[in-house]
């Protein structure tokens, strides 16, 4: 494959499609704050046809009715396809958005997920049916699936849901940020390539309005979405009017926990991947660093150290950079924003250096009240706040004190101590000494940051539906395992 900086073609029902409307997206490198690339943005009668594509794979096509190995199969093929092609993705990607070229995971976890799918389908057990006393539970897929997914890591959150759905028999419309959109269609070449049937892989970048007409489509069956909580909160009530299934991995503002008997130096060394990983633009991001007072000058003086002198903020092409640009002058605005309305400056960063592109230089702030926006709120960007706790009762407080629950982490010398702080913080994903987390283990958060679960068993269920068939004890015969559309191919 090559990768492509124009597109005048959308991909809907395996065809490179004349789009239906005039209007395209432009590319702007973060970099250079000049063109790079384009493609169409997709109008509401595109997304009218690739839903109807969708449906008709769906309620008429092979791929639902194919068994789980024969889905694996083409998958297989997706999954060596994207390895040969990873380097060119990445380099795309951080063409396209920015990303560190060192940010290994916009590759790296894409094909963990293929890998860690196709080993599932290939262990040997029967992923979609259990049985019970006198009845059976068959999970079927839930059909036509909108895939609206971020911008910041673009293959990821496209392949984390797409991979599971597809080896589960559903259809896919994806619909592709603005501000990544090259990217998803060299994802939509790579499922040509593979071979999957017309109608199951559709992709259609396409601005608000259009997405917004994919959310109330009657023709959609479940929602999965990444994204900010706000328009999270927007689809979760557009969906609800026809009932439509969603699923939702919203913002986070995370704690890392830093208990008085942790190891700092590894603590503070892992900031870099954990808390400013994509310069600052991961929802899971740990960018509240809450310290046992004993710790607190030595964290901070740390950090500072780590922020001011040690990380390199620069071109994200070459290796050697650990802080590239920001995705656009919007994102850009509202991180300024949201540093200059703290109430005290920065003690080092927060300021945008005197060159092309949509930097920022990290910014520490320390001593921050719980009560203050910078507390609660997400900024999305490379920005952290250092707040002081006496009890590990309070640092089990001041963590659950946002509306957000998405990720954590808790560093002390005890593993008992660290599980039992990590027990009392709501949050859907908890490290405990900066453990990272493997592909098996599901993400997703609590409270506002989202409804459900990807990746892991639970990722893969999450895109079916549950039948219990009841035999009762005068059945002729029990049902024969695999009975259902998604392993024998039966309707």
């Amino acid at each position: 494959m090559t990768a492509r900086l124009r597109y005048d073609r959308l991909y809907i029902n395996g065809q490179w499609t004349a789009p239906l409307g005039r209007d395209r997206i432009t590319v702007i490198s973060p970099v250079t704050e000049a063109p790079i690339g384009s493609c169409p943005a997709g109008s509401p009668a595109d997304i009218d046809a690739a839903v109807t594509a969708a449906r008709d794979a769906f309620d008429y096509g092979t791929w639902p009715r194919m068994t789980v190995a024969e889905r694996a199969e083409v998958l297989q093929r997706m999954a060596r396809l994207y390895a040969d092609g990873a380097a060119e993705a990445a380099n795309l990607i951080t063409l396209e958005m920015g990303a560190p070229a060192r940010f290994t995971a916009q590759t790296e976890h894409p094909k963990q997920i293929f890998d860690y799918y196709l080993q599932l389908a290939a262990s040997g057990r029967d992923l979609f049916t259990e049985h019970r006393d006198q009845h059976t539970i068959t999970r079927e897929p839930v059909g036509v699936c909108a895939l609206i997914t971020p911008w910041n890591m673009p293959h990821k959150t496209i392949l984390m849901k797409a991979v599971p759905a597809l080896l589960a028999g559903c259809t896919l419309v994806i619909k592709a940020a603005v501000w990544s959109p090259l990217s998803a269609l060299w994802l939509a070449q790579l499922a040509d390539d593979a071979g999957l049937p017309a109608g199951v892989f559709n992709v259609v970048p396409a601005r608000p309005d259009a997405a917004g007409h994919l959310v109330t489509h009657p023709g959609i069956d479940k929602i999965a979405f990444t994204g900010s909580t706000a328009t999270g909160i927007r689809i979760a009530s557009l969906a609800g009017r026809n009932l439509t299934r969603v699923s939702l991995e919203l913002g986070g503002k995370s704690a890392m926990v830093v208990l008085d008997d942790a190891d700092v130096e590894a603590a503070v060394d892992s900031v870099l991947d954990n808390s400013l990983a994509c310069s600052g633009q991961i929802c899971s991001n740990q960018t509240r660093i809450l310290v046992a007072r004993p710790l607190y000058a030595q964290v901070c003086g740390a950090l500072y150290e780590l922020l001011a002198a040690r990380l390199t903020v620069g071109d994200p092409a070459d290796p050697s950079t650990q802080i590239g640009p920001l995705v656009s002058a919007t994102q850009l605005e509202r991180a300024r924003a949201a540093v200059h309305a703290h109430d005290v400056a920065p003690v080092t960063g927060g300021y945008r250096p005197a060159r092309p592109g949509w930097f920022l230089k990290p910014a520490l702030f320390t001593d921050v009240d719980p009560t203050a926006a910078l507390f609660r709120n997400e900024v999305f960007a490379p920005v952290l706040a250092v707040t002081p706790f006496d009890t590990d009762l309070q640092a089990v407080d001041l963590a659950n004190a946002t509306p957000y629950g998405l990720d954590g982490s808790v560093w002390s010398a005890s593993p008992d101590r660290a599980h039992a702080v990590a027990a009392g913080i709501r949050t859907g994903m908890i490290h405990i000494n900066g453990a990272p987390h493997p592909i098996s283990a599901p993400i997703g958060g609590f409270k506002a940051s989202g409804i459900g679960r990807e990746l892991g068993p639970d990722g893969l269920h999450a895109f079916t539906e549950v039948k219990a068939t009841i035999t009762g004890p005068r059945a002729a015969a029990a049902v024969p395992a695999g009975a259902h559309r998604g392993e024998t191919g039966a309707w």
